[in-house]
């Protein structure tokens, strides 16, 4: 019997790396210890103590846009996630390009269960270990806590809260909070629909939450009077937030 004929091997194939191919992460960005970099940890605490944190920076070389080389987005809403919010992305690690104190960073978080929540500074470097202050905004209570001095507890319930919270780098000086300018400005109720009525100047901005400080609902009318139908809503409290022309007003109603 004849042994079949001697087959030569096939022939081994060349693969080329180059720098294209390569995917860039924030690594060297969110590492301790850098040169150049202005930024900061945030925490939350849950109920059951869970700590989860995220990056907020200013770096050279960054723009204010979504960059895999300064940031990262989070892979999934995991229980208690806190992130800011770069337009539908959610960030654990935002880079941006170099500060200004009139910068907003919008946060967020996927709450996992209802009760008291903690939001505070974990590390600070740069321009922000100096004498620049870090403010917590709370849009549902018009409140601005300097994390730099205190932490900021609060109560949630369970689910995905955005637009609540800001971070912002200077307190805004024209606040109006409770009664003031009541004379001027009413919300009440009339059968299905909440009623936002201003007599001195024109509502330029309309916002409202629910009780766990959820956005509800937002709007830029530039009018006098405001009309919101809440037959969809389930009863209980909600919270206006009015702007005119600046002067910032919150109001409280019942459903």
């Amino acid at each position: 019997m004849k042994n079949p004929p001697a087959t030569n091997p096939p022939a081994l194939a060349t693969v080329t790396f180059n720098n294209s191919m390569r995917v860039s992460t924030p690594g060297t960005f969110y590492s301790k210890g850098g040169e150049g970099k202005d930024r900061f940890w945030l925490k939350l605490i849950s109920p059951s103590n869970i700590v989860n944190t995220q990056l907020i920076g200013y770096i050279s070389g960054a723009t204010n846009d979504y960059e895999k080389d300064f940031d990262a987005e989070a892979m999934s809403l995991s229980s208690d996630l806190f992130y800011s919010k770069l337009g539908d992305r959610r960030l654990v690690i935002q880079g941006e390009s170099t500060f200004r104190n009139s910068d907003l960073v919008i946060l967020g978080a996927n709450i996992f269960q209802d009760g008291t929540y903690t939001i505070a500074l974990k590390n600070v470097e740069g321009v922000f270990a100096g004498a620049q202050d870090i403010y917590l905004k709370d849009n549902l209570l018009n409140t601005y806590t300097n994390l730099k001095e205190r932490s900021y507890s609060f109560t949630a319930s369970k689910g995905i809260s955005e637009g609540r919270f800001e971070i912002v780098y200077t307190p805004e000086t024209k606040l109006a909070t409770g009664t003031t300018g009541a004379e001027d400005l009413k919300v009440y109720r009339d059968g299905n629909d909440f009623v936002v009525v201003s007599s001195g100047k024109k509502i330029t901005g309309l916002e409202f939450y629910d009780s766990a400080g959820r956005l509800v609902y937002r709007s830029r009318p530039n009018q006098f009077e405001m009309r919101i139908n809440t037959s969809t809503l389930t009863p209980g409290v909600y919270v206006f937030k009015i702007d005119r022309n600046g002067t910032i007003s919150s109001k409280k109603v019942m459903k």
